[in-house]
């Protein structure tokens, strides 16, 4: 199983035992769906693009593999950024 890197633009990596993400929806040119099975550890690279969007407090948070250009984009909770 690949290791999945979680980024927060802006922020310098720390290492400590917290909440895992949480993906929740899924956005994409191609899709969107609801309560998917996809998880974190199923990409190689998390990005969290913004914190607590909107009313429903959910984290807007980009999930790709070797290529940017094919990722996806989620709503869900970052919470403490690790898988």
């Amino acid at each position: 199983m690949n290791q999945t890197n979680c980024i927060v633009i802006g922020e310098l990596s720390k290492t400590i035992e917290k909440k895992s993400i949480v993906l929740k929806l899924a956005l994409s040119l191609k899709l969107v769906f609801n309560g998917t099975n996809l998880k974190v550890e199923d990409f190689k690279n998390a990005e969290l693009i913004c914190k607590d969007e909107s009313s429903y407090k959910l984290d807007i948070i980009f999930c790709y593999d070797d290529n940017r250009f094919e990722g996806i984009l989620f709503l869900g909770h970052w919470n403490d950024g690790i898988i």
